[in-house]
């Protein structure tokens, strides 16, 4: 496993780096293969924070932990990871529908496109590009596009329909609800 550690105000000690890397070791006995660990630490007057980002198997997860030391944030972070890991590793023992695992090559991609900030006040002509993200977009049903788009705290998150092999969005909505956008 690779982690990486920022220190935002806050000095990150040997003691500290070796803790850290004491308590992620937790996440081995779900998945052996976590590629990528990256951890902020940051200190704010009495306030100490913990980031945690992982990613396995391709699917990132985020912790947080705010309190007044820092150990103790950071055990509040490996702890929310701990159970998102939890629930995604019941979740793909309890699948009930294998597919056939299909090539990378195959898979359809999305391309999402950030405008800038004044880009509803331009001309169409006017408007740029200036950040562009390619993601896969792989077959999955909507409970699991769901605890994806949750494990990623994202807003929405696009999905090949599993039963229809159509591209499909789960949207969060205002009320805390999820909506679903399937074409016809």
């Amino acid at each position: 496993m690779r982690i990486s550690v920022v220190g935002r105000n806050y000095e990150v000690s040997d003691a500290v780096h070796h803790y850290l890397e004491e308590r992620l070791g937790r996440i081995r006995r779900h998945f052996d293969r976590v590629m990528d660990a990256n951890v902020v630490l940051a200190a704010e007057k009495y306030r100490h924070r913990a980031e945690i980002n992982i990613n396995v198997n391709n699917v990132n997860m985020r912790g947080e932990g705010e309190t007044g030391d820092m150990y103790t944030s950071i055990d509040m972070a490996v702890d929310k990871i701990d159970r998102q890991l939890r629930r995604y590793k019941d979740k793909l023992a309890s699948r009930k529908h294998r597919h056939a695992p299909v090539k990378e090559e195959e898979l359809p991609t999305v391309t999402h496109e950030l405008l800038g900030p004044d880009a509803g006040e331009l001309e169409e002509h006017e408007r740029r590009v200036i950040q562009t993200e390619r993601h896969m977009v792989k077959p999955m049903n909507l409970d699991e596009a769901v605890m994806q788009m949750d494990l990623m705290n994202a807003d929405f998150y696009v999905f090949t329909n599993a039963g229809t092999d159509k591209l499909n969005v789960v949207y969060r909505r205002a009320d805390g609800n999820v909506g679903w956008i399937a074409p016809e």
